[in-house]
């Protein structure tokens, strides 16, 4: 379990700095099965893959699950099983997956990216309807340093320090 962590963190190196641009390499790992790990910190890291994993297709500079679309499908459905739980202890990984994957449907919608978002029907409507039912109806916006925080990341830029 401390290596899911600490391998996490090794693939989170840079963020502070370039945040989804510094295209984060993770182990190939199914980090989508500890969503709802006992550990808190475990489910912390786990769901930090999938949030930078979404942030570097919608930045352009890593397509993760390019390769293994199949994987998108795993890491929607995890976060959909347990969006509850992850919108009450991370708020901020929570809005920004949320964000991140509204992007990518409209840069899909309108062929602006080189490949589909291969999903089933019934997630990707699951995930539209979160969508909607939090972001649309919201209208909240997250600064990073929130963000760092929540991935225990010590900020680089004097703006991201919490006062």
């Amino acid at each position: 379990m401390d290596n899911i962590i600490a391998s996490v963190k090794k693939g989170l190196r840079g963020f502070e700095v370039g945040g989804f641009h510094t295209g984060s390499i993770f182990e190939d790992y199914p980090y989508y099965e500890y969503f709802d790990a006992k550990d808190k910190e475990i489910r912390r890291y786990a769901i930090a893959v999938y949030m930078v994993k979404l942030g570097n297709w919608e930045a352009g500079c890593v397509f993760h699950f390019y390769k293994k679309p199949e994987e998108l499908c795993l890491y929607t459905q995890a976060f959909l099983k347990n969006r509850d739980k992850i919108r009450r202890e991370f708020p901020s990984m929570y809005h920004r997956i949320l964000e991140l994957f509204q992007q990518l449907l409209k840069l899909c919608k309108c062929k602006k990216e080189h490949w589909e978002l291969v999903l089933p029907d019934s997630v990707e409507s699951d995930m539209k309807r979160e969508i909607y039912n939090y972001l649309d109806k919201t209208k909240m916006y997250f600064h990073m340093k929130y963000l760092l925080k929540e991935l225990n990341i010590q900020p680089f830029y004097k703006s991201d320090f919490l006062d």
